[in-house]
């Protein structure tokens, strides 16, 4: 290949690759609609049940979920104001990120429950659980 050859490719490559440089892949707006689309927003209700994980807790026998509590207040970053079940505001706004929903909405009739009055035969299953129980109201 001589001299000339090779300088005339550069060329034509550098008029090809060198303008998709120059110009965007895509505009701004499209853009930040891709990229939103992906973001995760964990919407919490006001009022819904939520647990909170607590960094603090570690160890293989501690639950890393705080009890529950319920959401009071969106503030502007999108971290929630937390109350406990006794009605006190906790002092420190929780990230989204840190709570997993537990309830949406609060149980209206809570009168209909039951407990396992006897178990009759136990058979386990390969999910873990199975067998015959007698139930009482």
């Amino acid at each position: 290949v001589s001299e000339k050859d090779l300088l005339e490719r550069v060329d034509e490559l550098t008029q090809i690759v060198f303008p998709l440089f120059r110009t965007e892949f895509m505009p701004a707006r499209k853009r930040w609609k891709y990229i939103c689309k992906r973001c995760q927003r964990n919407f919490f209700p006001e009022g819904s049940y939520v647990y909170v994980r607590d960094p603090k807790l570690l160890g293989a026998l501690l639950s890393h979920w705080d009890s529950p509590f319920k959401a009071a207040l969106r503030t502007k970053g999108d971290s929630l104001t937390l109350e406990d079940l006794t009605g006190q505001l906790i002092e420190f706004d929780c990230a989204p990120f840190r709570m997993k929903l537990v309830q949406r909405n609060p149980v209206e009739d809570d009168t209909n429950t039951y407990e396992m009055y006897e178990i009759l035969n136990h058979r386990p299953n390969k999910r873990g659980g199975g067998g015959r129980m007698r139930w009482s109201i």
